[in-house]
């Protein structure tokens, strides 16, 4: 099987193996193995000190809330969490992964 490029994978193209689009065996990783999220986020990012999720915590903060802890996770977790790709961590890139 080739390897199939991030572009390729993004346009939908079948995976030569199973036929799928968007495969996630397929799917080039562009992406870094260990990403962070707080429980309360819709998004992973690439580093715990991501702009995105600091204003994430500090609305938390201002709702009188306490924002939960950042933590590492593993990016194919996130992926099946439902968590998209930040806008601030990974501009540009495809919110479908």
């Amino acid at each position: 099987m080739s390897e199939m490029s991030l572009e390729e994978w993004n346009r939908g193209v079948p995976c030569e193996e199973d036929g799928l689009s968007h495969c996630g065996r397929c799917k080039p990783k562009d992406l870094p193995v260990t990403v962070y999220r707080s429980s309360g986020s819709l998004s992973f990012h690439k580093s715990p000190d991501c702009r995105g999720l600091a204003a994430g915590q500090q609305k938390v903060t201002e709702r009188g809330d306490r924002p939960s802890p950042v933590v590492d996770i593993h990016r194919e977790l996130a992926i099946s969490q439902g968590l998209l790709p930040c806008k601030e961590c990974f501009p540009g890139h495809n919110r479908r992964v």
